[in-house]
């Protein structure tokens, strides 16, 4: 058995997850619709120098080359590529749709896996009733529950 090696790491919030996936998103509609996804992928671990084990490429890393990369495609030399991504109404509408639309998936997400709970719970309130078994509280709770 291979140790894991990231064992005890502590998960990263989903705010930062949003905003890393969103510049990744934009960066690759920016490199153009002729690229497909793991080439862009790819090219940016060439990119940042990850080499054999992209893996061990840090969030910081990456988020901070993706936002001088589209520093550089603005032309705006010298200054922070943060103040001039939140600084123009267009990339800063433009990310808060994409992590808005991130953030609408994980709901819709969610929302099904609740649904498939209630209906789990349902289905067993059913077997346990036809078996003679007791339903633990819990799963009645949940099959009461509105899909």
């Amino acid at each position: 058995m291979t140790d894991n090696p990231f064992d005890g790491l502590l998960e990263r919030p989903e705010k930062r997850i949003d905003l890393l996936l969103a510049l990744v998103a934009q960066d690759w509609k920016r490199t153009g619709i002729d690229l497909h996804f793991f080439q862009y992928v790819a090219n940016l671990a060439h990119d940042l120098g990850a080499g054999e084990d992209p893996f061990m490429v840090e969030d910081d890393v990456v988020i901070e080359a993706l936002l001088a990369r589209i520093a550089d495609a603005s032309g705006q030399d010298g200054q922070d590529a943060t103040d001039y991504l939140l600084s123009s109404p267009a990339n800063a509408r433009h990310l808060l749709e994409s992590i808005r639309r991130l953030e609408r998936g994980r709901a819709r997400g969610e929302a099904v896996r609740r649904r498939i709970r209630i209906r789990a719970a349902r289905l067993r309130c059913i077997t346990d009733s036809r078996l003679g078994k007791e339903t633990p509280q819990w799963v009645i709770d949940l099959a009461r529950q509105d899909l």
